[in-house]
C-alpha cells in the first residue's frame, strides 16, 4: 500500500486522529457506513492524550487538534450520520447475544 500510496494511485487511511484528518476520517466513516459496515472502530494510543508522550502529540497545540479532529468525527458519526457509541463491553454483549439469536456459539 505505501508504493500506491506514494504514486497516487490508493491511500491507506487509519480511523485514528493520530494518523488521518478529520476530514479523512468523515469520509471513511461514509464509505463503511455506505456497506452497511455494522461496527467502526475509532482508536489511538492513551499516550496521545498527554502532550510530548507520543510522536502524534509533540505538545499543546497538538493536542489541540487531536481533539479538534476527535470532536469532529464524532459529531459527524453521531449527529449527522445517526451513528451510536459504544464501550468494547456493550459491543460483545451485542455481539454474543446476535450470535445467540442465530444459534451460533
Amino acid at each position: 500500500m505505501g508504493l500506491l500510496d506514494r504514486l497516487g494511485i490508493a491511500r491507506r487511511i487509519k480511523f485514528s486522529p493520530e494518523q488521518a484528518t478529520a476530514r479523512q476520517m468523515m469520509r471513511l466513516a461514509d464509505l463503511y457506513l455506505r456497506q452497511k459496515v455494522p461496527c467502526l472502530v475509532l482508536m489511538f494510543h492513551s499516550s496521545s492524550l498527554v502532550p510530548g508522550q507520543s510522536p502524534y502529540v509533540p505538545d499543546t497545540r497538538a493536542l489541540e487538534g487531536f481533539y479538534r479532529r476527535l470532536e469532529r468525527v464524532f459529531e459527524h458519526c453521531l449527529v449527522t450520520r445517526g451513528c451510536r457509541n459504544a464501550i468494547l463491553s456493550e459491543l460483545a454483549d451485542e455481539v454474543g447475544a446476535f450470535s445467540r439469536m442465530l444459534g451460533v456459539s
